[in-house]
């Protein structure tokens, strides 16, 4: 994809769900995916196993970090 030397503004979309590993279990696989728009399709970025939801603000912040270096 080409993009107009004069874009400036990216979108950067965060997704996050849950997928239950085993009926008698409550371990679950949180898959983080990423989405730059209108460059990528949507591609994983991490993944936590885990028994309750991964907390995503901890991973924006240091996401939000690394894109400003």
């Amino acid at each position: 994809m080409c993009l107009d030397n004069n874009a400036t503004d990216l979108k950067v979309r965060v997704y996050v769900d849950g997928l239950p590993l085993f009926r008698s279990s409550k371990i679950s696989l949180w898959p983080i995916m990423m989405l730059v728009e209108p460059l990528t399709k949507p591609f994983c970025v991490a993944i936590s196993c885990r028994e309750s939801k991964p907390e995503l603000n901890v991973f924006v912040e240091n996401l939000v970090a690394e894109i400003r270096r």
